[in-house]
C-alpha cells in the first residue's frame, strides 16, 4: 500500500506520551475481591502493568492519527497531446444509391455508416465533412463536434455526376485555411472523371502547402483505363488507393485509422484519501478499556 505521514512532526507526542504515562501510572495496583478466599491459589493480576500498556498502545495511535497517514493511489491514463485533421470527402452522385455493388444496402448508406463509425472511434480528432458531385460543397468544417457532424451526415442526398477534382480542392483548402497539420484526407467515390489542367494546378500548390496524407478509395468497379491514370496520379502526390468490396469498406477504413492514429502520453493521476480512521476507532477502544481497569484497579 502506498502510505506516508502528512505530518510527521506530530509523531514527537508519542515518546512525550509515553514519558507522562509511565511517570503517572508508577504504582502498581490489583482487583480487590469482597471474598478473597474465592482466589486462593490464583495468581494476582498486575493491572497497573496492564493498564500501562494499554494507555501506551493508545498513546501510539493517537500520535500517528495527529500525523494524519494517507494513502495515495496512481491511475496511468493517456492523454492525447497531438490530434489529427482530417476532411472526409465523400461522392454523393447519383450512381452511389446503386445497390447490386453493397447488397441490400446502397453505397452511399454504407459509406455513410463506416465513415459514421470511423468518426464516433476518433472523439480527440477535429474532423471535416466535403460532398462533391457536380460541385463540391463543405458540409461541415473542422471540428470536434462530432455529433452535429453526425447528424450532417446521416441527412446526405445524392444526385448529380462526379467531379472528384473539385472535391479535392475544397478539401485541401479546409486544411489550408483552418488546420493546424497532421492533415489528411479521404476520399470516398465509385467513380472516377477527368482532372482539367487547372484543376491540377490548384491540387499540386495546395498539397505542396498543406502535406497532408491522401487516401483514395475506390468503391465501385469504373472504367478500368481511366481508374489506373487516376489511381497513378493519387499515388504521384503521395496518395494511398483502395479498392473496396462491401467486406472491405471498414477494413480499409479500421486501417486508415490506424495509419492516423494520435499520438499519446501516458500520465499519472494520483488520489489521495486520509487513512486515519480506523485508528480513532482503536484509540476510542482502548481508551475505554483503560477507564475500565481503572474503575476495578485497586490500591495495594
Amino acid at each position: 500500500m502506498n502510505l506516508y505521514l502528512e505530518r510527521q512532526l506530530f509523531l514527537l507526542v508519542i515518546p512525550l506520551g509515553l514519558g507522562l504515562v509511565w511517570f503517572l501510572l508508577r504504582q502498581r495496583g490489583r482487583v480487590g475481591y469482597s471474598q478473597l478466599q474465592l482466589l486462593e491459589g490464583v495468581r494476582a493480576v498486575p493491572l497497573g502493568l496492564v493498564q500501562k500498556v494499554v494507555l501506551t498502545a493508545a498513546v501510539v495511535f493517537f500520535g500517528v492519527s495527529l500525523a494524519q497517514p494517507m494513502q495515495y493511489t496512481v491511475n496511468t491514463v493517456p492523454v492525447y497531446v497531438q490530434a489529427r485533421d482530417i476532411v472526409v470527402c465523400l461522392d454523393t452522385s447519383g450512381s452511389m444509391m446503386d445497390g447490386p455493388a453493397f447488397g441490400a444496402s446502397t453505397k452511399i448508406n454504407q459509406a455513410k455508416k463506416v465513415i459514421g463509425q470511423f468518426i464516433a472511434a476518433r472523439p480527440q480528432d477535429r474532423i471535416a465533412l466535403v460532398t462533391f458531385s457536380d460541385q463540391a460543397y463543405l458540409d461541415w468544417p473542422l471540428t470536434l463536434d462530432h455529433a452535429a457532424l453526425l447528424n450532417k451526415l446521416v441527412q446526405i442526398k445524392t444526385t448529380g455526376g462526379t467531379q472528384i477534382g473539385r472535391g479535392m480542392i475544397v478539401s485541401l483548402e479546409q486544411l489550408a485555411l483552418f488546420g493546424h497539420g497532421n492533415g489528411a484526407v479521404i476520399i470516398v467515390s465509385d467513380g472516377i472523371s477527368s482532372l482539367k489542367p487547372e484543376e491540377k494546378e490548384v491540387i499540386l500548390q495546395l498539397m505542396e502547402q498543406t502535406q497532408p496524407r491522401l487516401y483514395w478509395i475506390l468503391a465501385g468497379d469504373p472504367n478500368p483505363s481511366l481508374a489506373v491514370e487516376f489511381r497513378r496520379y493519387i499515388e504521384g502526390l503521395g496518395g494511398t488507393f483502395y479498392q473496396t468490396t462491401p467486406q472491405e469498406l471498414k477494413q480499409v477504413f479500421d486501417e486508415i485509422s490506424e495509419l492516423e492514429a494520435s499520438p499519446a502520453v501516458y500520465e499519472q493521476e494520483v488520489t489521495v484519501q486520509v487513512r486515519f480512521g480506523p485508528l480513532l476507532a482503536i484509540l476510542a477502544g482502548i481508551l475505554v478499556l483503560a477507564s475500565l481497569i481503572d474503575i476495578t484497579k485497586e490500591e495495594v
